[in-house]
């Protein structure tokens, strides 16, 4: 985690530094823009078992931002997002709290509708999702353990298909502002070993997200 932190505030401060210098001089608008985020919302799973069921859980993160603009009103957004999320699941008269740690790469189509210094920026794509660490743990004092690891017994990559918007407002020349709303749906199995297909978990979310990012000019949109 804190390796990633370092990456973020490096690039964080080369977009500082740099975005000014790239875009002075050049007739098109910065399209490429660096940043970082914050997220956190409802997490659960959808089960079909014979045992256990989910209540709504919670989850949180930050993350890298990067976008890039072929048009005013196209673009790509994609990232790379370090996400936990914990969701109470009850079996056999038991209440277990299941805890996920993913690190989270999304790709999204961007569309953009502009006007003045806000824009409103429709997404849509996956999330290509790889667990990294997943626990149990209760209180309950019938239990032999009170946590345990279950990372081995999940698929460890996941792929959701994501949907939302954005809301972006320019606070400076090369410096925009956004909140927004993401939520997924996550098509892969997240038992490893199941009885039959109609045994299965699927993880979902709606996540909240605010962030900064700073426009750069580093790879330009040729000039008609």
């Amino acid at each position: 985690m804190k390796k990633i932190i370092t990456v973020i505030m490096s690039l964080t401060i080369t977009a500082l530094v740099t975005a000014p210098a790239l875009a002075e001089g050049k007739t098109s608008d910065p399209n490429l823009s660096i940043g970082f985020g914050l997220t956190g919302g409802l997490a659960s799973a959808w089960q079909h078992t014979g045992e256990g069921r989910w209540d709504a859980g919670y989850n949180f993160g930050a993350g890298l931002i990067l976008e890039k603009m072929f048009t005013s009103r196209l673009g790509i957004h994609t990232g790379f997002w370090y996400i936990e999320a914990r969701a109470d699941m009850h079996m056999d008269n038991m209440k277990i709290e299941t805890i996920l740690r993913t690190l989270t790469l999304p790709l999204y189509l961007l569309v953009s509708a502009n006007k003045g210094i806000f824009s409103l920026n429709f997404l849509f794509g996956v999330d290509i999702s790889q667990i990294i660490e997943s626990r149990l743990h209760t209180d309950d004092p019938g239990a032999i353990h009170s946590d345990a690891y279950i990372t081995q017994h999940l698929r460890p990559s996941q792929i959701g298909i994501a949907m939302g918007f954005n809301f972006k407002f320019r606070v400076r020349k090369f410096v925009d502002l956004f909140f927004g709303v993401i939520g997924d749906f996550y098509a892969t199995n997240l038992m490893k070993e199941h009885d039959n297909y109609n045994d299965y978990a699927h993880l979902y979310d709606a996540r909240l997200t605010m962030g900064v990012l700073f426009r750069t000019n580093i790879f330009p949109i040729p000039e008609k």
